[in-house]
C-alpha cells in the first residue's frame, strides 16, 4: 500500500491515499487509526463529495482529547486520532 503520512505537530497522524490500487483493508485502515473505521462526513466545501475521511469510530467516546488538525480541516469539524483520507480514484463503498 503507497501512501504518504503527515504527522501533525501535535502527533497525529494523517494517512494521504490517492490511487484506488493502494487502498487500505479494512485490517489496515483499522490498524491505523487503532479502533473500527467511520467515515466522517466531510462539510468543508472545498473537499465535499471529493474525499472520504476514515477515523476511529470510538474517538470521541474513549474521550481522546487530541485533536487531527489536518483532517479537521479537510472536514470542516473536529476529527480526533489517526485518520486516513481518500482521494483521487481511491473511495470506498
Amino acid at each position: 500500500m503507497k501512501s504518504a503520512i503527515i504527522t501533525n505537530t501535535n502527533g497525529t497522524r494523517t494517512m494521504l491515499i490517492a490511487s484506488k490500487k493502494d487502498q487500505p483493508s479494512l485490517e489496515q485502515a483499522q490498524s491505523f487509526v487503532g479502533g473500527t473505521v467511520e467515515m466522517m462526513p466531510v462539510l468543508n466545501p472545498q473537499y465535499k463529495n471529493t474525499v472520504q475521511v476514515l477515523a476511529n469510530e470510538e474517538g470521541r467516546l474513549q474521550k481522546n482529547p487530541i485533536v487531527n488538525p489536518s483532517a479537521s480541516s479537510i472536514c470542516g469539524h473536529p476529527i480526533v486520532g489517526d485518520c486516513v483520507v481518500l482521494n483521487g480514484t481511491a473511495r470506498w463503498k
